[in-house]
């Protein structure tokens, strides 16, 4: 199976943030249950610099619309074996993002269900993308449930 592209997938629809608007993509079409996918929405300043071990600040507001078309980069850990790099790409300190998959079909009267989830992974290992993105909105979003991983 060939691996699909961010371009493969068409843009969301664009939502406003308390910090300004975001558009993701449309991943997941199963009949009438589409899934749009935000990802990497800064939830905090990077915490570089002077802000180093610092209590995290709100993001920067932002004009215009970001594109969060896909995970941020993993947060700096010890890597497990050599090839944790090469497979993975460069972790950074910039990495206080939040992933947000969402159903697209108008919402219940009570609202839909949320489910926030924080990898494992001791401060050692593990990131946000390790669960993928495809296989959440297919087994979980389309079942009426909104769901948020942090990075």
């Amino acid at each position: 199976v060939p691996k699909r592209m961010v371009s493969d997938f068409p843009p969301s629809r664009v939502v406003k943030t308390a910090y300004g608007e975001v558009r993701g993509r449309r991943l997941v079409h199963q009949g009438e249950k589409q899934v749009d996918a935000f990802q990497g929405i800064p939830f905090a300043a990077p915490p570089v610099g002077e802000l180093r071990f610092k209590k995290p600040l709100p993001p920067a507001i932002w004009e215009g619309v970001r594109e969060t078309t896909a995970f941020s980069a993993r947060s700096i850990q010890h890597p497990m074996n050599p090839h944790d790099y090469a497979m993975k790409g460069v972790p950074s300190e910039d990495s206080l993002y939040l992933n947000v998959f969402t159903p697209v079909w108008e919402a219940p009267e009570e609202g839909f269900s949320c489910n926030g989830f924080i990898h494992g992974g001791g401060f050692v290992n593990g990131e946000a993308s390790s669960y993928g993105d495809i296989g959440i909105c297919e087994n979980i979003v389309t079942r009426g449930i909104v769901f948020i991983t942090i990075q």
